[in-house]
């Protein structure tokens, strides 16, 4: 999953397609601390990678770290409007609170 992160980290699309057409399962794959694909690319802010990972790899919108965050907290925590703004068209849980009782919500 490492070299997947660093391809959504440098923005490249290509790259990480490529990845995922050569093991479908690293679409939900979970890193040590239970983030995923998505998680990482809605913190980087990448709606490209998001997009592509919500549309052709039917993603979990609403996986949630062994901190209780979901994709949708960490874009709001990193203040990536875009990214609130298309999980929430596409169905994102807003209502999910992470374990210190959160909603993603309040980190806006």
């Amino acid at each position: 999953m490492g070299k997947a992160v660093l391809l959504i980290k440098a923005g490249d699309l290509q790259g990480l397609s490529a990845a995922l057409e050569s093991n479908a399962q690293l679409a939900s794959a979970r890193d040590s601390t239970g983030l995923t694909l998505l998680h990482w690319a809605c913190d980087q802010g990448q709606l490209e990678i998001v997009e592509r990972l919500t549309k052709a790899h039917k993603v979990d919108l609403n996986a949630q770290d062994e901190e209780g965050s979901t994709p949708l907290h960490l874009a709001c925590l990193s203040e990536r409007n875009h990214i609130v703004t298309y999980l929430k068209e596409h169905g994102v849980d807003t209502s999910i609170k992470d374990n210190s009782g959160s909603t993603a919500e309040e980190y806006l």
